[in-house]
């Protein structure tokens, strides 16, 4: 498979996260400069105390370091009594490399002093927010070295799961849209007041035929959300027409920016149809914005059409308002109450 070359802009991206990972890494390596090592040494070491026995060479492209730097360590290590070249049991000419037990004392030494260091990075973080620095980094290791190791099974924490909304979802969901409406598109505060009124109407009016919510979280982490509420009675039904006799209506369905990309949208989606299709809803529409490319081709994927747009300028920036509809039965029953 083909793909396009990387940009200025994606190169310089990765030259200034190495920068960043190398300034870390510099600051980490202070924490070892008490025990006259290296963080090429500490790593020499490690590999050594974590790795089966093996060649220089061997080592050498395990560690991506030059053979004749390894050496120099090698050497160092040896006349300091921390390592030894046996012999390969498989080979009796080759020579191996492997720690004493003073080297593996002086790792744990290290591994103890590197552990504390880190700790102590981590200590101000949430647990929400070490479960996304964590995950990022899973990413990074992924992304350059895609064949390297199995992506791991992820955890319970990892896993993004849907739920109902609970004590305070609501509020985050008012904030989120705020907040990312506002620095995507310019959408000013009124925006934000248009969802907080969606969502006080849900909250006082929600009932289990009629309404369903969903927010994305992974452990404590929200990740976005979708609603499902009760949308305009159709062909002369009554205000209170069940959902039979009425369109659904698919609304504040937002996704975070970390966890897009990932299918949640998708996801979100298509459980609101699905959901809406079971609570017997004909059809299904949503109220959108063209410059919601994203969110559009999303809809569009999952079967909705536009039926309607026109100008609109109410948040602060000027859109074509869109009506977005799907139908969710082949051919709609009559909509009469039975005999």
């Amino acid at each position: 498979m083909t793909h396009p070359a990387p940009s200025l802009a994606e190169i310089d991206a990765v030259r200034r996260f190495n920068r960043f990972a190398t300034a870390q890494a510099g600051a980490l390596n202070a924490a070892l400069l008490g025990s006259g090592r290296s963080l090429a040494e500490a790593r020499v070491l490690w590999e050594l105390g974590h790795s089966p026995p093996r060649s220089a060479a061997r080592l050498a492209e395990a560690l991506a370091l030059d053979p004749a730097y390894l050496a120099r360590i090698l050497r160092r290590f040896r006349e300091a009594g921390l390592a030894e070249a046996v012999p390969d049991p498989a080979d009796a000419r080759a020579r191996i490399a492997r720690l004493t037990p003073a080297g593996a004392a002086e790792l744990a030494g290290l591994e103890d002093a590197a552990r504390a260091e880190v700790r102590a990075r981590l200590a101000p973080l949430s647990a929400a927010d070490r479960t996304r620095l964590l995950t990022a980094m899973a990413q990074v290791e992924r992304g350059f070295a895609p064949s390297a190791r199995p992506a791991p099974e992820p955890t319970a924490e990892e896993k993004v799961r849907l739920r109902a909304p609970g004590p305070g979802d609501m509020g985050w969901v008012v904030s989120r849209h705020g907040a990312l409406y506002a620095a995507e598109f310019g959408m000013t505060a009124a925006f934000e007041a248009l969802v907080a009124r969606i969502s006080a109407d849900f909250i006082e009016t929600a009932a289990p035929e009629t309404h369903r919510g969903w927010i994305a979280a992974r452990g404590e982490t929200r990740l976005g959300a979708v609603f499902l509420v009760p949308g305009d009675p159709l062909d002369g039904a009554p205000a209170d027409a069940p959902p039979r006799r009425r369109a659904g209506k698919l609304r504040m369905l937002l996704v975070e920016p970390e966890a897009r990309g990932l299918g949640l949208g998708r996801r979100l989606v298509s459980t609101c149809i699905e959901t809406a299709r079971a609570l017997g809803y004909p059809r299904l529409d949503l109220w959108t914005h063209d410059m919601l490319t994203a969110a559009r081709a999303l809809y569009a994927a999952e079967g909705f059409a536009r039926v309607s747009s026109a100008p609109h300028e109410g948040f602060g920036v000027r859109t074509m308002e869109e009506v977005w509809r799907l139908d969710l039965v082949a051919a709609t029953a009559p909509l009469t109450d039975p005999a």
